[in-house]
């Protein structure tokens, strides 16, 4: 196995960079890019191989169309094979980790891990490159579990620089195993849609998957139904339709809860005032955000500050 890693980005206007050069190197290796950036845009990326998003630190948005992902450390996103996106990152300091498999030894992968141990046994010791035909959700995935644990062990290895191949190897394919165990949990999760056609189900799944991404990655901007309709390519009237159904909820309900969630984590970290937090959490008055935040969650945002602190000493 062959892996090649980044640690810094490459300057795309830097008239010595060869991008065709850059980017065969993701058809021919394994790639990581471990790399620190702040305010900086990438243009749009030709079409790599199945791509894991991820950061340790900050935020890094990803454009797919009129689609969006704002990847942070609390979720990861994964791209399918031949995905076309551009990305950028608008905060200070941001560390940002992708991993990019190498399509021959995906494919490979892909098929020692759903063919039969019979069938695999009688393969020999180098058995070819199957078809794959794995299409992933491109969603965002919370960082929890066994993949985040990969994540920091990759990085890790890196900064280290002690990873043997062997290490590589196991690491990259328990990675490819633990996205497939997630993609067969959403696989389950979209068996909820009622719908009496399988792809029926799943292209409802996917849309909705996605207009909830996009609310999640746009709590302190401007977030219209229109806007989202046009991210899922639906009319208004049935997204409005189906989120409910799916959800429970309309897109703004569920816009207004989420940007109050995150209202409250900035609430316990010190140094921003209620103001502040406010108009970062994506209320454009103080007075909405007070008054919903206590509706939501039956206290004051002075209160639950005052709270923690208690909880603190």
């Amino acid at each position: 196995m062959s892996i090649t890693v980044f640690k810094n980005f490459v300057d795309f206007e830097d008239n010595s960079f060869d991008e065709n050069a850059y980017y065969s190197k993701f058809m021919e290796t394994n790639v990581i890019i471990s790399a620190k950036s702040s305010f900086i845009e990438f243009p749009e990326n030709p079409g790599s191989p199945l791509t894991i998003k991820y950061v340790f630190k900050g935020s890094e948005n990803y454009y797919l169309g009129s689609r969006k992902y704002k990847v942070d450390a609390q979720n990861f996103l994964v791209l399918n094979e031949f995905q076309k996106y551009s990305s950028r990152i608008d905060s200070e300091s941001t560390e940002s980790f992708s991993v990019f498999f190498k399509p021959e030894y995906l494919r490979a992968s892909i098929t020692s891990l759903i063919k039969p141990a019979d069938k695999l046994l009688n393969d020999g010791p180098n058995p070819a490159p199957g078809p794959g035909g794995i299409n992933f959700f491109e969603t965002l995935y919370p960082a929890n579990g066994r993949i985040l644990a990969i994540l920091h062990d990759l990085k890790s290895m890196i900064h280290s620089g002690e990873g043997s191949e062997i290490r590589w190897e196991e690491m990259l394919y328990l990675l490819i195993g633990e996205l497939l165990f997630s993609n067969r949990e959403l696989h389950k999760e979209a068996e909820r849609v009622k719908a009496v056609k399988p792809s029926t189900r799943l292209e409802i799944y996917r849309k909705m998957r996605t207009a909830r991404d996009y609310i999640e990655s746009g709590l302190n901007e401007k977030v219209t139904l229109s806007n989202i309709a046009k991210a899922v390519c639906m009319c208004e009237f049935h997204l409005l339709r189906e989120f409910r159904k799916f959800y429970g909820q309309t897109p703004y309900q569920m816009l207004i809860s989420k940007r109050l969630e995150y209202a409250k984590i900035l609430l316990e970290i010190p140094g921003k005032t209620i103001s502040e937090i406010a108009a970062e959490s994506g209320f454009e008055y103080l007075s909405s955000f007070s008054e919903s935040f206590a509706k939501h969650f039956m206290i004051t945002p002075s209160q639950y500050r005052n709270a923690q602190k208690v909880n603190l000493r």
